[in-house]
């Protein structure tokens, strides 16, 4: 989509996102204010308002009443420590997700596993 074929406000959060990953906009650090923005721009200070609120719902930018509006720390983004809900998996994709339990024992502790040296106290039986 062409730049002139764009909202507006999108056009603001790309300026926005661009400064943050070539690094003029460094986490932690103040954006400039809504007002200067839509100056910048020459929009309302409400379409500056819509691409900044967007981006604070992503989670890219925090925003402090009074204060201002900072580029917000990155997070560890690795599949690895996602941990999905595979039931909403399976019903976001229109399927029908069902458990059934097979077995259940008590394991007394002589029967435990062993996780290198550590192991849950011996007291107790688990349910596996």
């Amino acid at each position: 989509m062409s730049d002139a074929a764009q909202p507006r406000y999108q056009r603001i959060k790309d300026y926005i996102l661009s400064g943050i990953r070539d690094r003029h906009f460094l986490p932690g650090c103040k954006i400039p204010p809504e007002l200067e923005l839509a100056r910048q721009f020459g929009v309302s200070r409400m379409t500056v308002n819509k691409a900044v609120r967007d981006l604070a719902e992503a989670g890219i930018l925090l925003r402090f009443a009074g204060d201002g509006t900072y580029v917000a720390e990155r997070k560890a983004e690795s599949p690895l420590l996602d941990i999905n809900n595979i039931a909403a998996e399976i019903e976001a994709r229109g399927h029908r997700h069902t458990a059934q339990v097979i077995l259940l024992e008590a394991v007394p502790p002589a029967r435990r596993w062993r996780c290198g040296s550590a192991c849950a106290p011996a007291a107790s039986s688990t349910i596996r």
